[in-house]
């Protein structure tokens, strides 16, 4: 019980980490885009 709740601790853990990794990969392609945009 114990190791399945760490388990599955670990997973939502990782998959928030991945889930704010993209999201700030997102956003900084999106920054990098209209900052492109604007300098045209």
């Amino acid at each position: 019980m114990k190791l399945s709740k760490t388990a599955l601790y670990g997973s939502r853990l990782k998959l928030s980490k991945t889930a704010l990794y993209g999201s700030r990969l997102k956003l900084s392609k999106t920054r990098s885009l209209w900052i492109a945009f604007e300098t045209q």
